[in-house]
Formats: structure tokens, sequence, C-alpha cells
């Protein structure tokens, strides 16, 4: 592609009177090479900065995804187009490689259209009082008073290397004899660990996200936009209003709408995601792994 792309950039229409040319008129292979190593050095810059602005990577922790297969529910929409979405994250959901629950599954991927949404939250945290895990007040507060079209919560659980739970035991770090009392009981813990410097030996797994749309805000996108929109920062954790420059994806929807004219994903987003979910989640250069794989299918 590279080539292609150094080539149609040097070529000019030929007129009737125009001298032959002459083999020094002709781009050089050295001149068709910088061409080529300078697009993929400029696409390189610009997926490394789009995929660092919107990945949630905390310090010293893996990348969260799901890992657990995802059972979607669409509230607060006709019943066509709730089955829309639901089909379209679905279809996202299987491209990208992210497992899905039977047809008959317990909700975990909540999509809520309304037109009060600050009202629906006061009734909801009432009646579960588990909503937002174990977040702290800032964050929760955060959620609440966001203003934005579409908000999005994520719970996310901190498994082993091997997808299972961590324990909350710590008999087995005790010596023989001793009663525990350790300050440390009950404190998850990770029995299997192996402490290599270039793997995570615990994981970030999605347990549950809640998209929450607000219908009076969101008017303008059509529902194709809106199920892609809601697929992509449904299916990873994302900054959803992170700068993202000129990088052509669905996430600046509503932060930058003139500039959002994309009708659905674009093959960056689709990238995006297909990587995450390919690149293995416990290697601490997966975020690298990411970017390159992007690349990879920009440029080819």
């Amino acid at each position: 592609m590279a080539v292609l792309v150094g080539l149609s950039s040097l070529s000019v229409a030929a007129s009737p009177d125009a001298a032959p040319a002459t083999p020094t008129d002709k781009p050089s292979l050295d001149q068709i090479t910088v061409l080529g190593q300078k697009e993929r050095a400029l696409v390189e810059h610009q997926v490394s900065s789009f995929v660092s602005a919107i990945s949630v990577a905390p310090f010293r922790e893996s990348l969260a995804r799901w890992r657990t297969p995802i059972c979607p529910l669409v509230a607060g929409l006709p019943r066509d187009h709730g089955e829309f979405v639901l089909t379209r994250i679905s279809q996202v959901a299987t491209e990208a490689g992210v497992p899905l629950a039977p047809e008959r599954c317990r909700g975990n991927f909540y999509v809520i259209v309304t037109a009060d949404p600050d009202a629906l939250l006061k009734a909801w945290i009432k009646r579960d009082i588990s909503l937002f895990g174990d977040a702290g007040g800032v964050k929760i507060r955060s959620f609440l008073k966001a203003t934005s079209p579409v908000r999005v919560w994520y719970n996310a659980d901190l498994d082993t290397a091997e997808g299972l739970p961590l324990s909350g035991n710590t008999t087995s770090m005790v010596p023989s004899g001793h009663t525990t009392g350790s300050p440390i009981d009950g404190v998850p813990n990770n029995a299997h660990a192996l402490g290599f410097r270039l793997s995570h030996d615990e994981v970030r797994e999605l347990s549950s996200v809640i998209v929450l749309i607000d219908s009076r805000r969101a008017r303008g996108v059509s529902f194709g936009q809106l199920a892609d929109y809601v697929a992509l920062i449904g299916l990873a954790e994302l900054r959803v209003d992170a700068d993202v420059g000129e990088a052509p994806t669905l996430l600046r929807l509503f932060s930058a709408p003139e500039k959002a004219l994309l009708p659905g994903l674009s093959s960056w987003d689709q990238s995006f995601l297909k990587a995450l979910y390919h690149t293995e989640q416990t290697d601490k250069m997966q975020l690298s792994e990411i970017k390159i794989s992007i690349v990879r299918d920009v440029l080819h």
C-alpha cells in the first residue's frame, strides 16, 4: 500500500506536447521507499496517540476486557429499535472475539435510554447498593453529575492470570502452629503469582457495564451510529472523552459531531477491539502489541 501511495503522489497528467519522459523524470526506488517510510511513520504516530489516549491502563495492572460472556439488555426503546441495538452489539462482539452468553442469561451489559437519567439512577441505587461495586465516592459523584449524552460505568474484577477469582484466605501463608489474626486476613491475594517481570500475575475482567443514554441530549444521531457507539464503549474500558486528534473514530460522535461523519465504527475502532481481544492480556507489553496490530491492519 505504501508503494502505491508513493507512486500516485508523484504521477502527473501528460499533455500531447509534453516531451518524452527521460529516466531522470521517473521517481527512483529510493524516493518511493522514503515516501513509504514517511507514511508508515505518520500512521504509527497517529495510532500510538489514539490508543494511548483512549485506553485505561492503571499503573501495574492489565487492560480490562470481558472474560465472562456478555449478556446485553436494552431498556427504554421500542422493541424493534431495542432488537436492532442488541443485534448490532452481538455482531460487533463476535467480530472482535468477545464471548457471548446464550439467549437466556443474566444481564451484565446494560443499555438504558431515558429522558431523565438522574431520577433513574437515584431509584436504581436505592434498589441495588452494589451498583457501582467498590468504587470511591469521587468517581461515583462524577458519574452521577455528568451531563454528557451518553455515560458509561465499568465494574471490573481482579482475577488470577488463569481467570480465577483471587482468594481472601491467608491460612496457607501462616506457618504451622500459628493463629491467623493477620491484618491482611480477608484481603484478596493470589496464591499462584509467579512474579515474572514481563507478565501480569492478575488481570482485570469486566464484570458489568452500564451505558446510560440521555434521549434528550442524544438527538441527531442515527440508530446505526448509536448502536455502534454503545458497542465500542461497552466492549472495552475506554476514556470516552479523550482527545483523539484527527483519528478516524466514532468516539467523536458526541464530543465533536462535526468531525464524526462516520456511519458506524471506523476501521480503527474495529481493529482496536479485535487487537484488545487477540493479544495476550497478561503481557505487560499488550498496549504496544495492540498498536502494532492496528498499524498492520491500517496499512494493509
